[in-house]
């Protein structure tokens, strides 16, 4: 009985709502308010998309990295606030039809109404919501902004942030083309924070008067530009390790994505020139990465590993030091 009263009254609010809402005047006014929303929302995000390219081109200008990042947040959050003020005068849109449209509204039909809303969301716009939840964790977290290369995860998509909204981001590859991820899609972002990959060359010499020349006619045959050799082959130090033996530490920098063109490229073309022209190379080049903050980081963790092994190495070597006294020290049987 109490059920059935229960499901009678269920009904019979949810049709009231109905009444209330699907009426040829009500929807008349629903329709005005929400396109006048949509119309002063997108008014609204013109002038922000405008202060957004000002930002955008005063970061562009910036001298210093921190000055960069700093208006590349304020583009980010001018950005994602362009799709918040669009919600919001849609919002103040409905907020209005209603109002217009119920006056005398008792509470019930709006309690009704907030329910089906809520039903609506819960179903169909499941995934929107969850795009907007992620992307609000992110943006909060500040994983990455506009103007920043990301590589994302799992779909190792390499490309420059375009535009963040609260449910997706679009990014710009090397090739030119336009990716479209959701936000609840996006597993991980790899930053590539200073916008090139510094590649490194150790190579070893038996001239170290040649090895400028060298570096300078490889140079000749590599491709530059923004997206390719940013910067070309740079001697950055010279040590003599033996007699007739140098050292020399070269650095350049790729666009992300291309690092081929000094790890593969320039490796294959140093060998050629030299072996045509110099022949000082003593070994074949070995390529790294050369981020000097990546290097202070692996170093400290390497070096406070080592504490713990050189710790147990010192241990067992006294223990077997111990051992190996008190085996002298026992008497020699006759």
């Amino acid at each position: 009985m109490a059920q059935s009263t229960s499901l009678q009254n269920t009904t019979n609010l949810l049709e009231q709502t109905t009444q209330a809402i699907f009426n040829f005047r009500s929807i008349i006014v629903l329709i005005l308010a929400v396109s006048l929303g949509v119309i002063v929302g997108r008014i609204v995000t013109r002038i922000i998309s405008g202060l957004s390219s000002s930002v955008g081109k005063k970061a562009d200008k910036a001298a210093d990295l921190g000055s960069v990042k700093r208006l590349r947040r304020v583009e980010t959050l001018l950005v994602l606030s362009t799709a918040m003020f669009r919600l919001l005068f849609v919002t103040l849109g409905l907020i209005a039809w209603w109002a217009f449209t119920h006056p005398a509204e008792k509470p019930t039909a709006l309690i009704g109404a907030g329910a089906l809303i809520a039903l609506l969301l819960n179903g169909a716009f499941s995934p929107i919501l969850r795009d907007v939840a992620f992307g609000g964790g992110m943006m909060a977290e500040q994983w990455f902004g506009v103007g920043d290369m990301i590589n994302v995860v799992p779909f190792n998509t390499l490309g420059v942030v375009e535009r963040i909204t609260l449910r997706s981001t679009r990014l710009r590859e090397l090739s030119g083309d336009v990716v479209w991820i959701t936000n609840q899609n996006i597993a991980g972002a790899e930053v590539i924070l200073q916008g090139a990959r510094a590649i490194a060359l150790e190579i070893f010499v038996s001239d170290q008067d040649k090895a400028d020349g060298l570096i300078e006619d490889t140079n000749a045959l590599l491709p530059e530009g923004s997206s390719l050799l940013v910067s070309p082959l740079a001697i950055i130090s010279i040590d003599e390790v033996k007699p007739d033996i140098w050292h020399v530490v070269v650095i350049g920098e790729t666009a992300p994505g291309r690092e081929e063109i000094i790890r593969e490229n320039a490796v294959k073309v140093l060998a050629d020139i030299d072996k045509k022209h110099y022949n000082i190379l003593l070994s074949k080049p070995i390529d790294r990465y050369a981020d000097n903050k990546a290097e202070r980081q692996f170093g400290r963790a390497i070096n406070n590993a080592r504490k713990t092994r050189n710790k147990t190495r010192r241990r067992l070597q006294l223990s077997h030091l111990d051992r190996r006294d008190k085996k002298k020290e026992e008497p020699k049987e006759s």
